[in-house]
Formats: structure tokens, C-alpha cells, sequence
């Protein structure tokens, strides 16, 4: 039934808007006269008036509703609309969120879970790790849904972190929102030109490119948050593949980067190549370790420098393949993230099919479990 009075008042409004328009261009044309076009041109530039049929109406002295008043009224009545959905929105959210934060509250007072007294922000950052890697695959995924629940998790952890500094009288969870609020303000003077960040804005922003930009200058003139270092800005805590990724960008920002991209690429197979120098060392050292040596200690040395070695020349070439991904535009967590789960796709697919045709999973079948992988891939999986 309210779908059906719903309907009903939007076809009224609309009847309601047509009306309208009929009723004012009856009254143009009624008040028109037998000015020529040209006339009525000059006219309409100057007193802003219509033009039906080459003639001219202006309206702009009689009464009465006219296009411009309904098209005006319809507008502003569809923007009243906007704006009340927004502010219903922006209520549901606040209350939404309160109602997380006296949730969370409980569970950590006195009486409440165990396990969630248990916690500190030091023991939660695993959790929130994960959780963001989980909320990244739900986007990837374009699930909506599963996206809702896994950001709805990733806003417990951050919360309940910052709950956990309030109670340690360091911040309130309060203090944390607003200066996130400020922070965004400031950073964005081309939206808010009052704000604090205007006295380190570029100009007229019009592109993504800029915005950074004008961001990094606000960053380092009005917040003063400058280290030594621009890399200083990536967080240590990353892990590895997105830290090595951070820090080129930090560094082409300054101008440190490659021009070609196939310098880049040459430069992904000089490493590999140096990787290969190093294993045929350590191999070589191994060899002569077994026939020669006769006091464990220097060998053992000896045997851990060339390991280190060849760990050295590997990290230079995954950091030489993430630069090549950065310069084609791929972001490499997403991309191994991609391989891990198509990995994963395909062994399932060889696990569960050796299971139903009772072939063991070891060394001896390995044709066989290729010959499964390739039917995988084949599959589409």
C-alpha cells in the first residue's frame, strides 16, 4: 500500500508540474506581441525574456506562474529532498556509531568479555591487519555485502583501539574522530577555503595529480611533519612488498626515478641475474666446504655469508619487480594477492581431484598432479 500511495503522489506531482508549464506558456503566447524576430531578440537579451515562434513575451512585470518559476520551485524542491536524505543519513550514522562505541564500552568494563579485557592496542594490531586484508578481498571481490560486514569489522578494531587509549586517559575516541575531521578539512582548502591548509594551497585544483600535491605541501608547511627523509613518511610497521612500494613513490616524487620503462625492465633481469651469481657462489662454497673443511666454525661463517648473499640479491629483485609492477601501473600486494588466490583455486582443484581418483600426493605422482593443474587451468580456475 505504500508503494501504491507512493506512486500515486509522484504521478499527482508530476500531473501538477505539466499543468504548470501549460498554464505559462498559454500566458506567454497570450502576452506576446507582433514584435519580429529581431526585436525579440533584443529584447530577450535585454530583459531576459522567452520566445515562442519568433515572437517575444516579456514576462518578467506580469503575474501569474511562468517555466522559469516551476523549473526553478522544482529544482529547489528536489534539492530540499537531497538534503533532508542527507541529514537522515548523517543522524543514522551518529546513532549507528554510538551505539558501537556503548557496545564496546561494556565489553571491556567490568563484567563484560573476558577476552576482550584482555586486549591492548598492542595485542590488537594483528587483528586489525588482518581484518583490513579481509575488507581489501571483499572489495576486490565486488561483493557488497561481505564488503559491509568485513569494514564493519575493521571499524570495531580501530574503535576498540582507540577505546582502549581512553581508557588510558591518553585520547578519547572523541579526540581521535575530530582530528581526523580537521586533518581532512585542512588538507582540502580547495573545498574548504577557510580552512587552515589555504595558506599552502597551490592554486586551482583540477587533477588527482594536484591535490596530492597541494596535500604534501600542506603536510610539510602548515603541519610541519617533515623528518629527515621524505621516506620518513612511510610507516615501518608495513609490510614489506607495500613499504618497498611506498617508498619508490615517496622517491619518484623527488624526481628519483626511472624515465623508461624498459630501463626499468632490463633492470628486474639484471638482478635476477645477480641472484643466479649468488646461489652458484653459495653452491660453490658448499662444495668446498664438504671436501676441505675440517673445523666447523669458519665453514659454518663462511656457509651463513653466502646464504645472507643470496637472501641480499633476492630482496634487490623482488624490490626491482615491484618498481616494473609500479611502473605499469599495478599495484604488487593486489597483484600477489590475485596469484595467492589462484594458487589456492588451482591446488584445491588437484587435492580434492587425487583424492577422488585415490592418486597419493608426493614426489612419485608429480606428473600426475601437473597433468590435475593443467586441467585447472583449463577450467578457467
Amino acid at each position: 500500500m505504500a508503494d501504491i500511495e507512493k506512486s500515486r503522489n509522484g504521478a499527482a506531482e508530476q500531473n501538477g508540474i505539466e499543468h504548470a508549464l501549460q498554464i505559462a506558456v498559454r500566458r506567454d503566447n497570450a502576452q506576446c506581441d507582433d514584435a519580429q524576430y529581431g526585436d525579440a531578440q533584443r529584447d530577450n537579451t535585454q530583459h531576459g525574456g522567452i520566445q515562442h515562434n519568433g515572437a517575444h513575451c516579456d514576462y518578467a512585470q506580469s503575474d501569474g506562474i511562468y517555466l522559469g518559476d516551476v523549473l526553478r520551485d522544482s529544482a529547489q524542491h528536489d534539492d530540499a529532498r537531497r538534503d533532508d536524505k542527507l541529514h537522515e543519513n548523517a543522524e543514522k550514522t551518529a546513532l549507528a556509531y554510538k551505539r558501537l562505541y556503548e557496545t564496546i564500552r561494556i565489553l571491556r568494563a567490568p563484567g563484560g568479555c573476558p577476552w576482550d579485557r584482555e586486549q591492548t592496542p598492542l595485542s590488537m594490531r594483528r587483528d586489525l591487519i588482518e581484518e583490513v586484508f579481509e575488507a581489501v578481498d571483499a572489495i576486490s571481490e565486488g561483493d557488497a555485502a561481505h564488503a559491509k560486514e568485513e569494514l564493519g569489522d575493521v571499524l570495531l578494531n580501530a574503535t576498540m583501539i582507540a577505546y582502549m587509549h581512553e581508557q588510558q586517559h591518553d585520547f578519547s575516541v572523541a579526540d581521535a574522530l575530530n582530528e581526523l575531521t580537521e586533518k581532512l578539512i585542512r588538507r582540502h582548502p580547495h573545498v574548504f577555503p577557510e580552512s587552515e591548509g589555504k595558506i599552502a594551497a597551490t592554486g586551482n585544483v583540477q587533477t588527482g595529480e594536484e591535490v596530492l600535491a597541494q596535500w604534501d605541501a600542506i603536510k610539510a608547511n602548515v603541519e610541519k611533519r617533515t623528518g629527515d627523509s621524505v621516506l620518513d613518511d612511510v610507516p615501518k610497521g608495513f609490510p614489506p612488498l607495500l613499504r618497498a612500494y611506498k617508498l619508490q613513490k615517496k622517491a619518484a616524487k623527488k624526481g628519483f626515478d626511472w624515465q623508461d620503462i624498459r630501463t626499468v625492465r632490463e633492470k628486474v633481469f639484471e638482478e635476477l641475474a645477480e641472484v643466479a651469481d649468488a646461489v652458484q657462489r653459495y653452491e660453490a662454497q658448499q662444495c668446498t666446504a664438504a671436501r676441505t673443511c675440517t673445523d666447523i666454525s669458519p665453514c659454518e661463517a663462511e656457509h651463513n655469508a653466502a646464504q645472507l648473499h643470496v637472501e641480499e640479491e633476492v630482496g634487490d629483485a623482488f624490490f626491482a619487480l615491484v618498481n616494473y609492477a609500479r611502473h605499469l601501473g599495478v599495484d604488487p600486494e593486489i597483484a600477489l594477492s590475485h596469484a595467492n588466490k589462484k594458487f589456492y583455486r588451482r591446488f584445491s582443484y588437484v587435492e580434492a581431484q587425487c583424492r577422488e581418483r585415490n592418486i597419493p600426493m608426493d614426489n612419485a605422482h608429480l606428473e600426475d598432479e601437473d597433468a590435475l593443474w593443467n586441467e585447472a587451468k583449463q577450467k578457467g580456475l
